[in-house]
């Protein structure tokens, strides 16, 4: 047992939260040959050496969508060679929560990162839509309710679409009137009573993974 050495550990990380992925057990990969690895608390995979110097790795666990992982050992501590991997969750993995998947362009301008975004929506500013009608290539839209919350020149969605598209409310017109960017298409398939829901995304960088609101210019990242 004193010849067993560690080549790296796994830290498995949900994107959205930024805690351990502790209920989904993880399988790796590499080159079509399955590769062992000892599952600790924490979310974290502990691999044996012998591993080669870089290891190309596909993860695959319930209910998170599949990422291939290089590790690079000559790049890990020694001491402490772990690798923190996060980890993009399915729309079931959310629902509960109020997370749903937008597919969308990548926000990494060197094409990093997974080809999805999460967005929260379940967070409904209070008004419902009451109804609407076009004007000079815009959409009139009249809400019912009440909202402290300043709502001009932000991306919302309208609730209990089949494929929300997200759009800007750009002026204000009167009391729960706005003018909005909203499709022709978009505006005639809207339903009296749904909700309008300010749009989240998952953000990760080197403070964690947290939800942020989607600005202004930003939609592009939700198209």
């Amino acid at each position: 047992m004193s010849g067993i050495r560690v080549a790296f550990v796994l830290r498995m990380v949900d994107d959205l939260t930024g805690r351990p992925v502790r209920g989904s057990r993880f399988f790796f990969t590499s080159g079509g040959r399955i590769l062992r690895a000892v599952r600790k608390e924490e979310g974290m995979y502990v691999f044996l050496e012998p591993q080669e110097d870089a290891v190309r790795l596909l993860a695959e666990g319930a209910g998170y969508h599949r990422r291939e992982i290089l590790v690079r050992k000559n790049t890990l501590d020694p001491t402490d060679p772990v690798v923190h991997v996060r980890m993009y969750g399915k729309p079931d993995q959310y629902r509960s929560g109020g997370y749903e998947l937008l597919t969308g362009r990548l926000p990494d301008e060197e094409g990093r990162g997974p080809a999805e975004i999460l967005a929260e929506r379940l967070r409904p500013v209070g008004l419902t839509f009451l109804k609407g009608q076009q004007e000079g290539g815009k959409s009139l839209l009249s809400f019912r309710g009440f909202t402290r919350e300043d709502l001009a020149g932000r991306p919302y969605i309208l609730g209990g679409m089949k494929e929300p598209v997200p759009f800007v409310l750009e002026e204000r017109r009167g009391i729960n009137v706005y003018l909005a960017d909203l499709p022709r298409e978009t505006l005639q398939n809207a339903q009296s009573g749904a909700p309008l829901i300010r749009v989240y995304r998952s953000v990760t960088d080197a403070g964690g993974a947290y939800a942020m609101p989607v600005e202004k210019g930003e939609e592009c990242r939700l198209l």
